[in-house]
């Protein structure tokens, strides 16, 4: 049987999902085969969750936690930098997010991800600045 044979014959469900106003659409996906692979999974879990929330109150909510973290963030790693040792525990931090980012943009399939990383990045470097101020 060829993948066309195979994805005639998918089940489909359909899915009460919140609008971005606070209203209700539906959207019928296809229910794929029950074995999945372990970094697929992972990879669209990670995808998921850095995509930009689809109702305003939502997205309000996120621009508050990202700003407070990395503000918080900035304003502790400010009076915590004259300590020896901590620039260099900096370096790797933004070395490994630096780098996870990368293996995001290698993993996307849909480039909404790309600016939901922009957006992201966009977010913390402003909370960063705000916080060292």
């Amino acid at each position: 049987m060829n993948d066309e044979q195979q994805g005639n014959n998918k089940q489909q469900i359909n899915i009460d999902l919140p609008s971005a106003f606070g209203g209700r659409r539906i959207q019928q996906l296809d229910i794929q085969d029950r074995r999945t692979h372990p970094a697929a999974e992972f990879n669209w879990y990670i995808l998921n969750q850095l995509g930009v929330p689809a109702r305003i109150p939502d997205v309000l909510t996120d621009i508050l936690i990202w700003l407070a973290a990395s503000t918080f963030v900035g304003s502790v790693g400010k009076s915590l930098i004259q300590f020896p040792g901590v620039p260099m525990i900096v370096s790797v931090i933004w070395a490994i997010a630096v780098i996870f980012s990368v293996y995001i943009l290698k993993i996307d399939t849909v480039s909404k991800v790309r600016w939901s990383l922009v957006y992201r990045w966009f977010l913390i470097c402003l909370g960063i600045s705000l916080g060292v101020r």
